[in-house]
């Protein structure tokens, strides 16, 4: 590919052991009923915002390619060396041939004119020196994923320390491994720096089990990052997350709690939690200076999150199977939204329960049918803001898909997958499922066809 062949020239000459492409895409083609394009069914939440999520099998509907290049440097020393890597996405709209880069104000959502232009992003630009601190460690700096906890099955990310900065991995403590970061965030616009104090203990033996702690303290500052005016109220707050994982063989579960305040706590404006979970920088956010209440209304926001995922990899040579249960309840403070006539009202406590399973069978060694049922419920889930109210939302999605896959197993790719997908949702969800394809509907098919690969 020519990016990769560009990616690799900028490492200086490639030779077969020096250089690693790695990657990641999906792309595909459906439709919906009606002559309609594709619909993509998710749980309703602010535009792209963390509570947005969905069950992902036969509900993408773009095309997202990550490509990433690593070269390695070596030293004298067998146990020293370094290594850069870099991270470039594109994704797409998938709705037609030429699909350029072309300016689209992404903050308009009347403006159609370039809704499936290209995007491109720098993911990741990060140097590492391995072993100048002792042996297995990692030294980093630079921008890049840092130890990202996700759902596999919503693609939702609990947490996303993502981003610049530079720290210290797999420092030795006895059996355990202790990780330590710092990461900044600087906003586009007008606003506060925002840094994050990473503190982390892996592989710690409980229970039979694995056991990984995570820390994370944060602050905004008073100063505007681009100007340097005092300008803003300096914000605080702590993240705490604890993973605990079971293996049986070829099996897994793994558990994890996750509790967060002040700046990791919960935000009305997005009704969401900003604990650093899609975005990496959830948390900045710009209280005017001298706005003390709405600053200890933040401060004394909470929000907890607790998930257990559970995966069978083929049992008997014939069935796989993957469960997923998300729980989360949002404290907002006081926190107040603003209705279209203008009156305030605090945002009530938001409660959600989120669950899905997959199973498969394995028909042959490249052929599998693959289910999935998903549902969420959520208590105030959205703020109706013409009707002042807030609304209780609920919905379901069925998919079946026909799958030619390389092996077997919940994580068999690359895939290659038929798939048809049904959403119901209930009256209060209307018009908030999907993007405008089924607005005045209470639920919605999709068809079509995905490949999936990873390398």
């Amino acid at each position: 590919m020519r990016l990769a062949f560009l990616l690799a020239l900028s490492f200086g000459p490639i030779s077969a052991h020096a250089v690693e492409f790695n990657g990641y895409f999906r792309t595909g083609v459906g439709g919906g009923k009606g002559g309609r394009a594709q619909p993509c069914f998710q749980v309703p939440g602010r535009d792209g915002a963390p509570d947005a999520k969905k069950h992902r099998l036969g509900n993408e509907c773009d095309t997202y390619l990550e490509l990433a290049a690593t070269k390695e440097f070596k030293g004298a020393s067998e146990d020293q060396w370094f290594d850069a890597t870099v991270r470039v996405s594109f994704k797409t709209l998938s709705e037609r041939d030429y699909e350029n880069t072309a300016p689209y104000d992404h903050s308009d959502a009347q403006d159609t004119t370039h809704q499936s232009d290209l995007d491109i992003a720098l993911r990741e630009a990060f140097g590492r020196a391995h072993g100048v601190l002792g042996k297995g460690t990692a030294l980093w700096v630079g921008k890049r994923f840092y130890r990202r906890i996700d759902l596999h099955m919503l693609d939702y990310y609990l947490l996303d320390n993502t981003g610049p900065g530079f720290g210290v991995e797999d420092l030795s403590l006895g059996s355990s491994k202790l990780h330590l970061a710092l990461t900044r965030h600087v906003p586009r616009g007008a606003g506060p720096l925002q840094n994050n104090l990473d503190v982390r203990v892996s592989q710690i033996p409980f229970l039979s089990g694995s056991l990984e702690t995570i820390l994370i303290y944060g602050r905004t500052s008073e100063e505007d990052a681009k100007t340097g005016a005092r300008s803003y109220e300096s914000l605080t707050g702590v993240m705490g997350m604890t993973i605990l994982e079971h293996t049986f063989g070829a099996h897994q579960n793994r558990f994890i709690a996750q509790y967060g305040t002040g700046l990791y706590g919960s935000l009305a404006s997005w009704g969401g939690a900003p604990l650093l979970s899609q975005w990496g920088d959830n948390g900045s956010q710009n209280i005017p200076k001298g706005a003390s209440d709405l600053k200890g209304q933040r401060e004394g926001s909470s929000a907890l999150r607790l998930a257990n995922q559970f995966f069978i990899h083929p049992l008997r040579k014939k069935f796989s199977l993957s469960m997923l249960v998300f729980y989360q309840s949002l404290d907002f403070n006081g926190q107040e939204v603003t209705s279209s006539a203008g009156q305030a009202r605090p945002f009530p406590h938001k409660t959600e329960l989120t669950a899905g399973v997959r199973p498969a069978y394995h028909v042959s060694d490249t052929f599998s049918l693959i289910f999935e049922v998903g549902a969420s419920q959520i208590k105030n889930g959205v703020y109706n803001s013409g009707d002042d109210e807030f609304l209780d939302i609920r919905g379901e999605k069925y998919t079946i898909a026909p799958s030619f896959d390389l092996g077997k197993g919940y994580w068999a790719r690359p895939s290659l997958r038929f798939f048809v997908t049904h959403a119901t949702w209930n009256q209060e969800a209307k018009g908030q499922v999907v993007n405008g394809t089924y607005a005045d509907h209470r639920q919605g098919t999709s068809l079509g066809v995905q490949f999936e690969a990873w390398w």
